[in-house]
C-alpha cells in the first residue's frame, strides 16, 4: 500500500514537473517573439535612418562645388557615405537573423539559433567594424584642421580619443538594454540547450 502511495506521489510530482516545464516553455517562447519583434523592428528603422544619411551625403558631395576650403569636407563625406553603405550590408546580415525565424523547429536548433541571435560577439564585431574605421577615417578628416596649434600626429592621437571615449560612451549606454531584455532570453536558452545535452 505505501509503494502505490508513493508510486502515486511520484506520478504527481512529475506530472507537475512537466506541466511547469511547459508552461515555462511557453512564457519563454512569448518573450522570444515579443523581443524578437522589437529587434527586428530597431534594425528596420536603423536601415531606412543609414539610407537617408547616405543620400544626405552623396548629394552634399554632388552638390557643392569643390574648392580649396571644402575639398577636406568632400572627401570626409565621402568616407561617412561609404560608412552609410558598410552598415546598410551590415544591417542586411544582423536582418537575416531576425527575418522568417521559425519557432516550431527542433528545440536544440531553435535554441541554437536565439543563442546566435541575442549574443553580441565577435562575428557581429566584426561586421560593423568596417564602417566604425571608415567613420573614423571621416571623423578625422573633418576636425583635423581644427587643431591647427597641435603637431599632425597630435592632432590625430587627440581625435582618436575623443572618438573612442564617444565609442565606449555608446557601448555602456546601450548594454544596459541589451543586459535587460536580450541576456536573459539568451542565458535561458544556453541553460535550456545545456539541460538537453546532459
Amino acid at each position: 500500500m505505501k509503494n502505490n502511495k508513493t508510486t502515486y506521489t511520484d506520478d504527481v510530482n512529475k506530472i507537475k514537473n512537466q506541466t511547469n516545464n511547459l508552461l515555462d516553455m511557453q512564457t519563454f517562447i512569448n518573450d522570444l517573439k515579443r523581443e524578437d519583434a522589437r529587434s527586428l523592428k530597431k534594425i528596420r528603422t536603423a536601415k531606412w535612418i543609414f539610407i537617408s544619411m547616405l543620400a544626405i551625403y552623396l548629394l552634399a558631395i554632388i552638390l557643392k562645388p569643390i574648392t580649396e576650403l571644402n575639398i577636406e569636407q568632400k572627401i570626409a563625406d565621402g568616407f561617412y557615405a561609404i560608412a552609410c553603405f558598410s552598415l546598410i550590408f551590415a544591417g542586411r546580415y544582423i536582418n537575416r537573423l531576425h527575418k522568417n525565424i521559425d519557432y516550431s523547429e527542433p528545440l536544440y536548433i531553435m535554441l541554437q539559433k536565439t543563442v546566435l541571435r541575442h549574443t553580441i560577439g565577435a562575428k557581429r564585431f566584426l561586421i560593423l567594424a568596417p564602417a566604425l574605421v571608415l567613420m573614423d577615417i571621416g571623423y578625422t578628416i573633418s576636425y583635423y584642421s581644427h587643431f591647427s596649434y597641435l603637431a599632425p600626429f597630435e592632432r590625430i592621437l587627440a581625435l582618436q580619443v575623443v572618438y573612442i571615449i564617444v565609442m565606449v560612451i555608446v557601448i555602456l549606454m546601450a548594454r544596459p538594454k541589451w543586459k535587460n531584455s536580450r541576456k536573459p532570453l539568451r542565458d535561458k536558452a544556453l541553460q535550456m540547450l545545456k539541460d538537453l545535452e546532459e
